[in-house]
């Protein structure tokens, strides 16, 4: 069987309890990428650092509402990046080359925060919804950083499962085609 992921956008059912008119609740979200970044440059010798693009195509968190306070913090763990709302980024390599700017529309003190690698985005103060109509203008974000560790991806997955009926036996077969998707 050969599944195709599409990707849709996560939907988050909060139950709200005896909230009350002019009450708030602060809500932190985790989110896991995963081959969301790309070789820059594509090409390396073999003893140089390898540098990988992260890019996002928002700046703010996709809402139906509005935030009060809003803050992004980014960190690296391995080679996955976890782009996480109100919590932290760590790097085996904290090396940021360099990050991309993030509008000014809704900050008051600072945009782009860095500490070892760690990026934090705000805080973003009375952001209006950024789904819906009308859609705020989002702004895409991105991260050059260097990564010390093998970039490895699956390219195919294959299980397959065999049941004894005489001899009470489960066998799983696990067949992974694994790929250097780092630079080349």
């Amino acid at each position: 069987m050969c599944l195709e992921l599409m990707y849709s956008p996560a939907t988050v059912s909060v139950p709200m309890g005896q909230l009350q008119k002019g009450d708030s609740v602060t809500l932190s979200l985790n989110y896991l990428s995963s081959h969301a970044s790309s070789p820059l440059p594509a090409a390396i010798e073999q003893r140089d650092p390898q540098y990988l693009l992260w890019k996002t195509n928002s700046t703010y968190v996709d809402s139906w509402y509005p935030s009060d306070v809003e803050r992004i913090k980014i960190r690296w763990v391995g080679t996955f990046l976890r782009q996480i709302l109100l919590m932290e980024r760590r790097s085996p390599s904290p090396n940021i080359v360099s990050y991309s700017s993030v509008p000014t529309t809704y900050t008051r003190d600072s945009t782009v925060t860095k500490s070892s690698s760690t990026l934090t985005l705000g805080p973003f103060h009375s952001v209006p919804p950024t789904l819906g109509e009308p859609v705020l203008e989002q702004q895409p974000f991105s991260v050059h950083y260097e990564t010390k560790e093998p970039v490895i991806g699956m390219r195919t997955l294959r299980r397959s499962a065999e049941v004894s009926h005489w001899g009470a036996n489960l066998n799983i077969q696990d067949e992974m085609a694994l790929a250097n998707i780092g630079p080349a």
